[in-house]
């Protein structure tokens, strides 16, 4: 990823401890991204602008808290094997397809210039 315009400089997390940081982006996650996540999963209909905004805000608060991008994604992967019950793949190309259009998201997200300060 090029420097510059699209990357915002990462605060540290105010209590210095990644994992702590990580614990708080993925309750957030579960709180905002699960509900959607389930119903891709079960083969629901989301709304795309509504899944871009929770994942927006759940990058948001991940640069608060000094994550990654890389941890994002982690999360992310781990929050969709938790719905995943492995015996029911949705037809293999299916379930992988969502799970690469939330990352897909997520990473743009992550990487979208910070709204300019009024």
């Amino acid at each position: 990823m090029r420097t510059g315009d699209r990357e915002r400089p990462l605060p540290t997390s105010p209590n210095g401890d990644a994992v702590v940081a990580m614990g708080t982006v993925r309750e957030a996650m579960e709180r905002t991204l699960l509900p959607e996540l389930e119903t891709m999963r079960g083969h629901g209909l989301v709304d795309r602008a509504v899944l871009t905004e929770r994942i927006r805000s759940v990058c948001q608060q991940a640069h608060d808290h000094g994550l990654r991008a890389e941890q994002v994604i982690i999360l992310i992967k781990e929050l969709w094997a938790q719905i995943s019950d492995g015996s029911v793949r949705r037809s293999g190309q299916l379930h992988v397809d969502g799970l690469e259009e939330v990352i897909t998201r997520a990473i743009d997200e992550y990487y979208r210039p910070a709204p300019p300060s009024i």
